[in-house]
């Protein structure tokens, strides 16, 4: 591997729905990392043609739960939008 800034691209394979994608800094065997999402650290060393690396990866800022946002936040969850006049 050459140091370098690599663009990375993840999908979720443990059942959870979920994806998301960032950028890793390789240099001398070090990772570091991150996204919108999440944060990575990490080490990594290289030979005979393979390389081998453990990635430590923490969220920094929480999913937007698009669901939610479209739900009133203030009176009655039945009440229309501020924007939404009628006409008396």
């Amino acid at each position: 591997m050459k140091n370098g800034l690599y663009s990375v691209h993840i999908h979720m394979l443990d059942g959870v729905r979920g994806r998301d994608s960032g950028v890793l800094i390789l240099r001398n065997g070090v990772f570091l990392g991150g996204g919108p999402y999440f944060w990575s650290v990490g080490s990594y060393t290289v030979g005979n043609g393979t390389w081998k690396g453990e990635l430590r990866t923490n969220q920094h800022t929480p999913f937007p739960d698009r669901f939610v946002e479209l739900l009133p936040t203030t009176g009655p969850r039945c009440s229309a939008p501020p924007w939404w006049e009628t006409e008396a």
